[in-house]
């Protein structure tokens, strides 16, 4: 695998072009495509799959399924059900 950048050096105003090489294996290839089968699994059962919990798009404002989801970061309520002893 190939990754071609165009570097810009704002100091010197140069344009510098980058070659990134990498090697992959079958195993790494495996890996890829079992990730990739258990999202396509996900997506079509309609899984949520949660998000780190501080991942900035885990929140109403960015989410389009932040109503439905059960692992959206949402304030707890809760009630006191007995007095606490002073």
């Amino acid at each position: 695998m190939v990754l071609d950048y165009l570097v810009y050096t704002p100091a010197r105003h140069d344009t510098k072009y980058v070659v990134t090489k990498t090697t992959r294996n079958l195993d790494d290839i495996n890996v890829f495509l079992n990730r990739f089968a258990n999202a396509v699994h996900a997506y079509k059962r309609g899984i949520f799959v949660p998000a780190k919990a501080d991942w900035w798009g885990c929140s109403q404002k960015y989410c389009g399924y932040w109503d439905m989801c059960p692992y959206a970061k949402r304030p707890k309520l809760i009630q006191i059900t007995q007095q606490v002893p002073a």
